[in-house]
């Protein structure tokens, strides 16, 4: 007969994976050459009922409106053939050459967005000349920012947040009306907060002080907000897909052969066995693990470490802030929509006073055929109530709250034809200063507990290829771990 330590010794590693959304999928996904092959085996607990996380769609309407993400950048390699190896190349669309950039509202009228900011190609500092968006004192300190600039450069070393070095180049209106609905808006984070590196790619290098290096780059249009890209002289550089971006989770949870897929099934804390771990589910019982990959958000990595884990990695991973996001999706009658659609959307300033921040025009927006003639498809952000732990309004208040919204920006008094709220408790992180740092020092103090992987957009990017690249780069972690890559190849 063949002993308990034998039998130990011939089963496979096994991998938990906490957390159902893209990142924790696409961890799967990089771990299926060896679940596949019986080398590992590898199951994933989702507590909700749903996989994808904030990357949802709603079809109700016949249009796919995005509770989420609707857009990705092309430029990103690594998810473009994650994409191919699933079989959604053919599913990519485009922005419609149409859509000819985006707005900014401010009194009452909106104002393109000049091609200062545009697709994350920033032109010459001259082009804002033209722009109806600042005053001639705003667009004058913008010139004298220009100069600024150059004699004192951005530094991305998190030792200032962007706002305040944004203003002292170029003056508080440019700051307000333009960097800080662009930059900060679409990144969730407040701009005297922001840290300059978490935006660094969309910024002229010619801006950045020579010794500042970014370590995490990511584009304000890769988020869920309206991007401006067509504003720049070429092919906007961002994709969604054709069945809407809910069919990314749908189609990597469906080519899972070798994941067990929990759903429903709660994670309460992960406690360490030796060399092993064990998973405490909220049904009572427990699942043993010799690595795991916590795919969720900072707060609730700490809660599941909370109990035996590391101090260290707790107290980082606590201070992680994701304050609530609701967006609420729209289908109007066309007739009823006073304004020509004539490019991706509007970002709204917080001083104008609105309770929405931005609106996404998602008919207009993409190539894609329209599902009902002659209704167009709206999305509008709710300007977040405050901070973490901050209450939500209801769905129907959040509903009211967006038509107020849309009737200030675009003069829409009609009622929609459809109605949808997706409610994110904790959607987007704040990358504030210091947060790369925290991150780092959370990594350092988890690497007590070896074959432990953090994962997700709390850590290394919120754009979907960075979501999915933080997934699989922890994947390929573990699997060095368990020897079945070499080092180099992690």
């Amino acid at each position: 007969m063949t002993g308990p330590t034998e039998e130990a010794a011939a089963r496979p590693p096994r991998v938990v994976i906490i957390g159902g959304g893209v990142a924790g999928l696409a961890a799967a996904w990089e771990l299926e050459r060896w679940s596949r092959a019986g080398e590992l085996a590898v199951d994933l607990f989702e507590s909700s009922s749903r996989v994808g996380g904030p990357v949802v769609t709603d079809y109700g309407s016949g249009f796919a409106l995005e509770g989420g993400p609707d857009s990705f950048l092309t430029t990103k390699p690594d998810f473009m053939e994650m994409l191919a190896e699933l079989g959604l190349s053919n599913s990519l669309i485009g922005v419609r050459e149409s859509a000819r950039g985006a707005y900014i509202f401010r009194a009452g009228h909106l104002h393109r967005i000049p091609p200062l900011v545009g697709a994350g190609f920033w032109s010459a500092a001259r082009s804002i000349r033209s722009t109806t968006l600042l005053s001639r004192a705003g667009k004058l300190r913008m010139g004298l920012g220009a100069t600024l600039v150059r004699l004192h450069p951005i530094r991305t070393d998190e030792r200032a947040a962007l706002g305040p070095q944004l203003r002292s180049r170029f003056g508080r209106e440019a700051v307000e009306w333009l960097f800080e609905p662009f930059l900060a808006g679409v990144h969730s984070t407040p701009i005297d907060l922001l840290s300059p590196s978490a935006v660094a790619a969309v910024l002229p290098a010619r801006w950045m002080a020579a010794a500042s290096r970014p370590r995490v780059t990511e584009t304000p249009a890769e988020s869920s907000r309206p991007s401006s890209g067509a504003a720049a002289p070429r092919r906007s550089p961002f994709a969604s897909l054709r069945e809407g971006m809910e069919s990314l989770p749908r189609r990597l949870r469906g080519s899972l052969e070798g994941t067990r897929v929990h759903l429903r099934t709660k994670a309460n804390a992960l406690q360490r066995e030796g060399n092993s771990y064990r998973v405490l589910l909220g049904d009572g019982s427990t699942q043993h693990a010799d690595g795991v990959i916590l795919a969720v958000p900072g707060l609730e990595a700490a809660h599941l470490l909370r109990s035996t884990g590391p101090a260290g990695a707790v107290r980082e991973l606590d201070e992680v802030a994701r304050p609530p996001i609701v967006v609420v999706g729209f289908v109007y009658r066309g007739e009823d929509v006073p304004l020509p659609l004539d490019g991706t959307g509007v970002l709204v300033p917080s001083p104008a006073g609105l309770p929405i921040t931005a609106i996404t025009w998602l008919s207009s927006k993409w190539d894609r055929p329209d599902p009902v003639p002659g209704r167009v498809a709206l999305r509008a952000f709710l300007r977040p109530p405050g901070g973490e732990g901050s209450a939500r309004p209801t769905n129907e208040e959040s509903v009211e709250l967006a038509r107020l919204g849309l009737r200030h920006v675009m003069g829409i008094e009609a009622s929609p034809t459809y109605s949808v709220v997706f409610a994110h408790s904790r959607a987007i992180p704040w990358y504030e200063v210091g947060h790369a740092d925290r991150v780092m020092r959370a990594r350092q103090s988890l690497s007590a507990w070896p074959r432990v992987e953090l994962a997700g957009n709390a850590y290394d990017g919120i754009g979907l290829p960075d979501v999915v690249r933080s997934g699989r780069s922890a994947a390929r972690r573990l699997a060095t771990g368990f020897g079945l890559l070499a080092p180099s190849q992690s």
